[in-house]
């Protein structure tokens, strides 16, 4: 591939997250053995293996990559700040920048430098660059620094720039660029006391002046449209105060090469540097010549390397549809997994809840069962309390008569003194009689239902029967059983099976998931008051399954009902039912691996169908 790039990251980059390319590492490392000694320096204090540290396709965090630039400029003989030009340059023409030579056989140099943040993404995925403007021999280029990163920022990245710029039309076999940093983000503090401390400057600043070695050599001035700068700085740094330098600054290396540090009207300490790139068009012969001499080079490498490109192709393609079909195996396994879950802790927490409440109410409802038979067998002599009211008041009527004997009390006092009394009394006794009847009546029917509930939530204890089970020889018994029933309430039952259709289960589990659903049936009939009601069970064998159908002609359930019907404690009967009955089946049903759905059409039919797997007779 021509372009290694890394997707720029949407985050806030730190200095620990990987951000410069193996390619930076290498481009230092190959300068350094044409131009370095101590090449063991190179990688002194980086516990990164050597492989790894000049692998392109490795991305290294910022710190580890500034103690590479610290570790080759010891390893180059009078480094200063000035040599990362140099570096750049050769850079330009080595593979480490091999990707921008094949776009410059394609494009123009303007083209080239458009491409510039695109390109740079090779090196790192911090934004660099930005092409602020563009001609057909010029463009205005800008560089900010990445907040969080100034510490690391020299002016050795400036002379890279600025070398990287100049070189680009090189490629084309043009001459090099006319590159100017019209404005710099470097603090010239930091320039000379840190950058080039080498040349043992002294800088400082006074009343806004700016003194280096006591003379003066620039000022702070907030920049404006109307002060003679290059036009592109009011253009984009109006307003910013920025440092104008007033002088050259030359300085003699040790090996006798001059080198300028400083000009005569730069400018630093701004938001960000900008540089002014101009260059010359190679004609178009030069061009196509330059064109035809990289195409003789690249398409016998493209042929050559065709054939294994598809054969490549085609093997990742066939990884990536086997890597998809796994991942959609598994997705399907922790989905199945997860609903699983959902269901256990569901179900936990319905025992903890209903066993809970099941055991209170019981108690209280016990409670006052007792009490009620206490009243039923008041003082032990197997009489309730109305009866012994009943006697006492005839005891009462038969003491008033005695009275009325023995002390000639006139009958119309005693009627207009006794009687009224006994008479409500009489009336009273008859209403406690109906009324503790009802409660009883109520108490048992509460102890009935927290039962059923206690039995829910002792659902997950159960196991699962290994008795053989004949399901034609109990559906017969149940026509018989609950034939009259069905009949005095106006509806006909009719069971329709097959002989020899087994399953090995408990046969009270079986009988409660029949009875449950035959009952359900029942009670939608009389609550519908319907007069020519009908319920069928159907039961169906082949080698494989039993499939049970027992239908009704009631008011039927409404499909968005469906999906709650199996839930406890739902119901759709407005005066009876506690919603547990449908939970039971569906547990019970899933206790012997068998299915249950239902389907119904309002007024008409609705079918709960069970599927058993089934054994066949021995």
């Amino acid at each position: 591939m021509f372009f290694k790039t890394k997707k720029k990251s949407t985050k806030q980059l730190a200095i620990d997250d990987p951000v410069y390319s193996g390619r930076e590492i290498s481009g230092c490392w190959l300068y350094t053995l044409k131009h370095g000694s101590n090449l063991d320096r190179f990688f002194s204090g980086i516990d990164i293996p050597r492989d790894r540290l000049l692998n392109d396709d490795e991305w290294f965090d910022i710190q580890t990559v500034v103690k590479i630039w610290e570790n080759y400029r010891s390893c180059l003989r009078d480094f200063d700040m000035t040599e990362t030009f140099h570096m750049a340059v050769d850079h330009m023409n080595t593979d480490a920048y091999g990707v921008t030579r094949a776009v410059a056989q394609l494009s123009s140099i303007k083209t080239m430098l458009r491409m510039l943040p695109f390109l740079a993404a090779t090196i790192t995925k911090i934004d660099l660059f930005k092409v602020l403007e563009s001609s057909k021999n010029s463009a205005v280029i800008e560089y900010k620094i990445y907040p969080g990163f100034e510490d690391f920022i020299d002016s050795s990245h400036m002379f890279s720039f600025k070398g990287m710029f100049y070189s680009f039309p090189t490629i084309q076999n043009a001459a090099p660029a006319s590159v100017s940093e019209v404005a710099s983000v470097i603090d010239v503090f930091k320039k000379f006391k840190i950058d080039f401390s080498l040349f043992n400057h002294e800088i400082t600043e006074k009343d806004e002046i700016v003194y280096l070695d006591n003379e003066r050599a620039g000022h702070w001035i907030i920049i404006d449209s109307d002060m003679g700068l290059d036009p592109c700085i009011p253009k984009y740094l109006k307003g910013e105060r920025c440092v104008l330098w007033e002088k050259d600054i030359i300085e003699t290396k040790k090996n006798g090469e001059k080198i300028i540090i400083a000009q005569k009207g730069d400018l630093y300490n701004c938001s960000r540097s900008i540089f002014k790139i101009e260059w010359e068009n190679p004609n178009f012969l030069k061009r196509m010549k330059n064109f035809t001499r990289f195409a003789k080079q690249i398409i016998p490498i493209f042929f050559k390397s065709r054939d294994a490109l598809l054969k490549q192709t085609s093997m990742l393609h066939n990884q990536a549809s086997t890597l998809q079909t796994r991942i959609r195996e598994k997705t399907e396994e922790l989905t199945t997994a997860h609903e699983e879950i959902v269901k256990l802790e569901k179900r936990s927490i319905e025992h903890r809840i209903t066993g809970g409440f099941a055991h209170e109410m019981r108690n209280a409802l016990a409670g006052a069962q007792l009490e009620l038979k206490s009243l039923d067998n008041f003082t032990n002599n197997n009489k309730n309390v109305t009866e012994i009211i009943k006697d006492n008041l005839a005891h009462l009527l038969e003491n008033i008569n005695k009275i009325h004997k023995e002390y000639n009390i006139p009958k119309e006092k005693i009627i207009e003194y006794f009687i009224p009394d006994i008479k409500e009394a009489f009336e009273l006794t008859e209403n406690l009689s109906e009324v503790l009847s009802g409660i009883s009546l109520d108490v048992n029917r509460g102890l009935s239902i927290t039962n059923q509930i206690r039995n829910y939530a002792k659902m997950h204890e159960f196991l699962p029967g290994n008795n053989v089970v004949d399901f034609s020889s109990l559906l017969k018994t149940y026509k018989y059983k609950y034939q009259n029933d069905f009949k005095n309430n106006h509806i006909r039952f009719l069971v329709s099976s097959v002989d020899d259709a087994n399953i090995k289960a408990d046969k009270e589990h079986i009988n409660s998931i029949l009875t449950n659903l035959i009952f359900n049936a029942k009670d939608a009939l009389i609550e519908n008051q319907n007069n020519n009601g009908v319920i069928s069970v159907t039961l169906e064998s082949d080698n494989n399954k039993i499939t049970i159908k027992i239908s009704d002609n009631g008011p039927g359930i409404s499909p968005s009902q469906f999906e709650n019907i199996f839930e406890p404690f739902y119901t759709t009967k407005t005066s009876t039912g506690t919603g547990l009955g449908l939970g039971i089946v569906k547990r019970l049903v899933e206790l012997y691996n068998g299915t249950i759905t239902v389907s119904s059409v309002p007024n008409k039919q609705t079918t709960f169908e069970i599927i058993f797997p089934r054994i066949m007779n021995e």
